[in-house]
């Protein structure tokens, strides 16, 4: 939740709170379209994110990827940091 609060929600956990994918998903869709979305994949997908854990984070931009790809977006690795741009090569 605090991930979501610092892009702009305001939100706290209570009764009634949905599951936590369908709270991400929730939110993700929020983000959808604004710059804030780029900002959060870019520190999500960090490599360093991933460091002393079981994840790799190449099989997370994968993932990821086939989503973004619908809409001409894809995630990069540039020099050790994350680039999202477009088919035609601008990034954000």
């Amino acid at each position: 939740m605090s991930l979501f609060n610092s892009y702009g929600s305001n939100d706290q956990y209570g009764q009634g709170f949905p599951s936590r994918w369908k709270y991400a998903q929730d939110k993700i869709e929020e983000l959808n379209g604004t710059c804030k979305l780029a900002s959060l994949l870019r520190e999500v997908l960090d490599p360093r994110e991933f460091f002393n854990t079981e994840y790799e984070s190449q099989k997370a931009i994968d993932f990821v990827n086939k989503w973004l790809s619908y809409d001409g977006y894809a995630v990069t690795i540039k020099s050790g940091r994350v680039a999202i741009g477009n088919f035609a090569g601008v990034h954000f």
